[in-house]
């Protein structure tokens, strides 16, 4: 008898564990590159705001940089990602954004993550939560 009560509950907790994304944010959480530490010394620099939407499947992005020096941002996106189940949120572009610990990584397609930003900068790579 106790193999057909384990059994279910077994089978929940592993659809549980496939369905939840445990590494995405669950509040509204800023990441930046490394230049940031660089910015008094007039480094242009990368910001990634993630905000959780109501659904725990999608995300909002909003990317901006911030040069002192120049007026014009060297990129600047916003849009919404989609949970990939595959340890992805996924934008309607394939830009790709992953969660580990404190860190965002930022791939996808060449292509996108150079379109969104100006004089060879790419969204491509990975920041760190400020």
């Amino acid at each position: 008898m106790k193999i057909y009560y384990t059994f279910p509950v077994l089978i929940i907790a592993i659809v549980s564990a496939c369905t939840t994304h445990p590494t995405a944010p669950r509040a509204i959480t800023t990441y930046a590159n490394a230049d940031l530490e660089k910015r008094t010394k007039q480094y242009d620099w990368v910001a990634v705001q993630i905000t959780p939407q109501p659904s725990a499947n999608h995300l909002a992005i909003k990317v901006y940089s911030r040069n002192d020096v120049k007026i014009r941002q060297t990129c600047r996106y916003e849009g919404t990602a989609t949970w990939n189940g595959k340890g992805q949120y996924i934008t309607q572009e394939n830009i790709e954004f992953s969660f580990k610990d404190t860190s965002l990584i930022i791939a996808g397609a060449e292509a996108p993550l150079f379109y969104y930003c100006s004089g060879g900068a790419s969204l491509a790579g990975t920041y760190e939560q400020i």
